[in-house]
C-alpha cells in the first residue's frame, strides 16, 4: 500500500495533514512507512492517527472535533458553578 495517507493527529489544531509515503512493512496496526523526501522511516499508527482513505480521516477528524466540544462544554459547566462569594 503506498500513499497517500490523511494524518488526523493534530487535526484540531493544524488540519488534516495529506502525506505521500512508500510503505516499508506493517506489523499488528502499524505501518512503518517512508514519507516522500525524507530519508527515514516514520512510525504510523493506522486508524488512530493516519488513515489511507479520506472519508476515514474526516470522520475520525470529525469525532476528535465532537469529543473536544463536549470536554469544553463539561469545563464551562464547572467554572459557571464557582462562586467567590
Amino acid at each position: 500500500m503506498n500513499g497517500p495517507f490523511w494524518i488526523t493527529k493534530y487535526a484540531l489544531s493544524g488540519g488534516i495533514e495529506k502525506i505521500g509515503a512508500a510503505k516499508t512493512g506493517i506489523r499488528e496496526g502499524v505501518l512503518l512507512a517512508k514519507p516522500r523526501g525524507h530519508i527515514f522511516d516514520a512510525i504510523l499508527y493506522l486508524g488512530k492517527n493516519i488513515f489511507d482513505n479520506e472519508a476515514d480521516a474526516k470522520a475520525a477528524a470529525e469525532a476528535m472535533r465532537e469529543k473536544k466540544i463536549a470536554s469544553l462544554k463539561k469545563q464551562i459547566a464547572k467554572l459557571e458553578k464557582v462562586s467567590f462569594s
